[in-house]
C-alpha cells in the first residue's frame, strides 16, 4: 500500500504544478488585457474631452484651437481670421526694342521674368512701345509687375 502511495503522490503534485502554472499564465494574460483596456479607455476619455472642448467652441461660433494667435483660455478662437492684404506695384522698362510690333512671344516674357525685383513679385502685365508710332514715349519693353503681402488677425 505504501508504494501505491508514494506513486499517486508525484502524479498529484505534477498535477497541481500545471495547475498553479496555468493560473499564473493566465492571471498574466489577464492582467496584460486590462492594461490595454485601461490604456483605450484613457484615450477614449482624452477624445471625449477634445470633442466637449470643441462643441463648446462650436456653439459660440468659434473653434477649438489651443495654443493658436487669438485663441482664449479654453482654447476657442474667432472661426474666420480677418485678412488685410495690400498690393505694391512696380514698373520697369527694360529699355530698347522690344521684339517684333504686336509680338507678345516667350521672348518678351522671359525678359521681364528675368528682371522681376526679387521672389516675392509676379510678373503682371508687359508691353512693347514705339515711339514712331506714337504709343508711348519712349522705346522698350515695359513689365508690370505687384507685390501682395497679407496679415491675418
Amino acid at each position: 500500500m505504501m508504494g501505491v502511495g508514494l506513486l499517486a503522490l508525484p502524479v498529484i503534485v505534477i498535477a497541481q504544478e500545471r495547475i498553479a502554472g496555468g493560473a499564473l499564465q493566465q492571471e498574466a494574460s489577464w492582467s496584460a488585457l486590462k492594461s490595454l483596456a485601461d490604456i483605450a479607455r484613457s484615450r477614449a476619455d482624452m477624445a471625449l474631452d477634445k470633442i466637449a472642448k470643441m462643441e463648446a467652441c462650436g456653439q459660440a461660433g468659434r473653434i477649438y484651437a489651443p495654443g493658436a494667435a487669438g485663441a482664449d483660455a479654453q482654447g476657442c478662437r474667432p472661426a474666420v481670421s480677418q485678412q488685410t492684404c495690400t498690393y505694391s506695384y512696380s514698373l520697369k522698362d527694360l529699355g530698347g526694342n522690344g521684339s517684333n510690333r504686336g509680338n507678345y512671344g516667350t521672348g518678351n516674357y522671359s525678359r521681364c521674368v528675368a528682371a522681376l525685383p526679387g521672389p516675392e513679385y509676379q510678373l503682371v502685365s508687359y508691353d512693347v512701345c514705339y515711339e514712331d508710332l506714337n504709343e508711348c514715349s519712349s522705346d522698350g519693353l515695359l513689365c508690370l509687375f505687384s507685390k501682395q503681402t497679407c496679415t491675418f488677425q
